[in-house]
């Protein structure tokens, strides 16, 4: 099985490529698995999304939430 190149979590800040129909371009992840769960910071809007859309569409990572004794890559 491969391992997730971007390393996303639950509750990780994305800026992402392309802005929301809100204006905003921020997204809060709510769900990791075959697809990953999103949530618009401005709107509060959800939608889910294949991870090789969200790998083409993700511009850089804003926060990490790290869990306690964890590294964690912040660069793409």
């Amino acid at each position: 099985m491969k391992s997730d190149p971007l390393q996303v979590q639950v509750d990780d800040t994305w800026e992402m490529k392309k802005l929301h129909a809100c204006g905003g371009n921020e997204w809060k992840i709510f769900r990791v698995g075959l697809d990953i769960g999103m949530k618009c910071i401005n709107c509060e809007h959800r939608i889910f999304i294949t991870r090789k859309r969200f790998n083409s569409y993700s511009k850089k990572r804003i926060y990490v939430k790290q869990a306690p004794n964890k590294i964690s890559k912040i660069e793409k």
